[in-house]
């Protein structure tokens, strides 16, 4: 079953109407007990600044992210194929190999997932990210004085 979480345009919805197994649910108030289910979670952000917020819960409960580069921010720690799978173009074929890799290497999965989960409480775990703040604060201040 591939599961589709958030707005989807009905252009889409309706090119994969007829697809068995293919389900688009929408907002999901709490997608955590569908996140921590799946055998994997795909971002297909094509455009954006920085590091998507829902790369980052995938990553912290300890599944793997399959994403496009602009879904992540590689100067943050992502490394392809270490703690995410980076699709770095832009065709189904690229999706599907990143797919059947997941499926065919799950002890190589299991690692990028420990290492995702350590790279998240490593450079996004609450403290870091309040201490990080706090020491711009700081420079902010020291800086005006």
């Amino acid at each position: 079953e591939f599961l589709v979480i958030g707005r989807v345009s009905k252009k889409i919805k309706n090119k994969f109407k007829n697809i068995k197994g293919v389900n688009f649910l929408g907002f999901v108030e709490n997608p955590y007990l569908i996140l921590k289910n799946s055998l994997a979670i795909i971002s297909p952000v094509r455009i954006g600044a920085g590091i998507q917020g829902k790369v980052i819960e995938a990553m912290a409960i300890g599944k793997i992210v399959i994403s496009y580069p602009q879904g992540v921010n590689e100067l943050d720690g992502f490394k392809n194929l270490e703690n995410i799978i980076i699709c770095k173009k832009y065709n189904w074929e690229e999706w599907l190999k990143a797919l059947q890799f997941v499926l065919n290497n799950k002890e190589n999965i299991e690692e990028i997932e420990e290492k995702a989960k350590e790279l998240i409480v490593k450079q996004f775990s609450v403290e870091v990210v309040s201490e990080k703040y706090l020491k711009l604060f700081k420079e902010f201040i020291n800086a005006k004085n």
